[in-house]
């Protein structure tokens, strides 16, 4: 069995179960996590996803983020 049953809160590192980058929790509201991150640009990334889609990051567990396109601007 699986051993990510630490509670997801406020302040938790996650990662979507099916993968993903390691996201913040910025706060819980009925079973839904609000979670960002940073991207290589250094831009916030809102996100929310179900509790149950989640589990705490344990430094292995995240994908690496998406290369960004470089742009000429």
């Amino acid at each position: 069995m699986e051993d990510d049953k630490q509670e997801i809160s406020e302040g938790s590192q996650v990662v979507l179960k099916k993968g993903g980058v390691a996201m913040d929790v910025e706060k819980v509201a009925k079973g839904v996590a609000h979670c960002f991150w940073e991207n290589r640009a250094g831009e916030r990334v809102d996100e929310k996803h179900p509790v149950a889609d989640l589990v705490i990051y344990d430094g292995t567990n995240a994908a690496p983020q998406p290369r960004q396109p470089q742009s000429d601007e």
